[in-house]
């Protein structure tokens, strides 16, 4: 099961140059993968030297997994897996028409399971690849994402796609990476006790940060002190020489800190005293300014920052992959020409043109009460704007308080903004509560169909109103906001 070493890289675009090529990490047998994964060898031999469970983008040689999920049965394509060139299967059933030839196949009793395994065991096998986990409550999307943008000119990366950090997420990551790789981007999330350990134990992180502690999944975690305790068992996974990257802002900060048990810390902050701190903070029509100060023994020193990206979250989302860039031993500094061209992750405060000459803010992906705090910031800063209205949609995992806590966001919603429709009956909450305190008669409407708050949102927009759309992934709110979007502007 020893990695096969290949050769090296050649610089920044050599997983481009050598695309039809295949840099193999591992070369694992039929014995190989059951030893793993716990199954039995039921034919065959040969060795596989990569994994897939889509057969529609495996490679020739690799290990097609029959993934079994809540929406699909991967033992549908073990046929177009073996056409698709596949040395090996691994099944949890035996098929009634039986196996295809030419492939080795191993049982398990839980291919998911056996999944997350495999990928375990391929990480191990990664050559001198610097391994980065990355969690938070909020944050955790854009940083990776920013951090990949300032790193890949430098480095040859993998980083996790879209938001994948969970059981199903982080192998599909870890998979991506090949011989070549120097940095391997994961991002962890959880929704339940234990769920970040055994993703941390998967991706062994050399430098794991942790963006912030906030009210995110409180159904499963009871309370901001259960958040804490889950987002904490990361740093346990780092390595005693290994590196955290930790928010000085944070109000958890002295804890973490505490729970490194002398684990060397690069820390960041934009309101607190930091090793890479923010200073001289500027809101600009386009974005932001500040300058990047750098207050690491031997490091000193500053440069300008020009962000086309709104909200203090967003600047302290910079700071953190621009720490990262430092905890990998780029100088930050050099780097802050390169966030100018920095760009929101998908959904996340996208500003968009919509129809009737208003401008959207899309935050939509998601939603808790510590992000829709930050993006109702950005709401206040705005200048210029004729209107300012909320699409607010329930959000979801919040737990026993969970109306309780629509109702508080409701009144903290007073005075910041003109018009407040809701989606959901969480959200309807907040909309009465924010009624009751409102200026005037008319400024809240709550809704429980999403087609019948877009022909609302048809009625109401127009020039120069600004409008933010802020709830859980649950609610769909992204395909409200496509259907407002002229036509041309819709996402494909």
């Amino acid at each position: 099961m020893a990695a096969t070493k290949l050769g090296g890289p050649e610089g920044p675009q050599a997983i481009e140059q050598k695309a039809g090529e295949h840099w193999a990490v591992v070369h694992w047998s039929p014995e190989d993968v059951a030893e793993i994964t716990g199954g039995r060898v039921l034919r065959g031999a040969g060795l596989v030297r990569g994994v897939s469970i889509d057969s529609r983008t495996l490679n020739p040689g690799e290990l097609f997994v029959a993934y079994q999920g809540p929406k699909t049965d991967g033992h549908r394509f073990l046929e177009a897996a073996r056409r698709a060139g596949a040395a090996g299967l691994l099944v949890s059933k035996i098929p009634d028409e039986g196996f295809p030839e030419d492939c080795f196949v191993v049982q398990c009793e839980d291919s998911a399971e056996a999944f997350l395994r495999l990928s375990e065991a391929y990480r191990r096998a990664l050559p001198a690849c610097k391994v980065i986990g990355i969690t938070g409550t909020c944050g955790k999307t854009s940083i990776k994402d920013f951090a990949k943008h300032l790193l890949q000119p430098h480095h040859l990366l993998v980083a996790a796609e879209h938001s994948y950090n969970n059981r199903f997420g982080l192998p599909m990551t870890i998979f991506r990476a090949d011989e070549r790789c120097e940095v391997l981007l994961c991002e962890l999330g959880t929704n339940h006790p234990g769920e970040l350990k055994e993703l941390a134990e998967v991706c062994k992180p050399d430098i794991g940060l942790i963006s912030m502690i906030g009210r995110g999944h409180l159904e499963g975690f009871g309370n901001l002190e259960g958040v804490f305790q889950e987002k904490a068992d990361l740093i346990l996974s780092v390595p005693k020489d290994g590196l955290l990257v930790l928010n000085a802002d944070d109000p958890f900060f002295g804890r973490l800190v505490e729970r490194s048990c002398g684990r060397s810390i690069l820390s960041y902050g934009v309101t607190h005293q930091a090793d890479l701190q923010v200073a001289s903070l500027r809101p600009r029509p386009d974005g932001v300014h500040f300058e990047l100060l750098d207050q690491r023994p031997g490091h000193e020193g500053k440069a300008s920052v020009h962000l086309q990206l709104f909200g203090l979250h967003n600047v302290r989302n910079v700071l953190a992959a621009l720490t990262l860039a430092a905890a990998l031993g780029e100088d930050p500094k050099e780097l802050c020409a390169e966030a100018h061209t920095i760009r929101p992750s998908p959904r996340r405060l996208e500003v968009k043109a919509g129809q009737r000459g208003a401008t959207f803010i899309d935050d939509s992906y998601n939603a808790n009460p510590e992000s829709l705090m930050a993006a109702l910031s950005v709401l206040d800063s705005w200048s210029g704007a004729r209107r300012k209205l909320l699409v607010l949609g329930d959000m979801g995992e919040l737990g026993e308080n969970s109306l309780s806590l629509h109702q508080e966001l409701g009144r903290q919603l007073r005075g910041r903004v003109d018009l407040l429709l809701s989606l959901g009956p969480l959200a309807a909450a907040s909309a009465e509560t924010f009624s009751e305190e409102a200026a005037r008669p008319g400024m809240a409407q709550a809704f429980l169909r999403s087609e019948l708050l877009v022909e609302a949102l048809r009625e109401h927009i127009g020039e120069g109103d600004l409008v933010l759309f802020k709830g859980s992934r649950m609610m769909e709110l992204d395909r409200v906001v496509d259907q407002l979007l002229p036509p041309k502007s819709k996402d494909p």
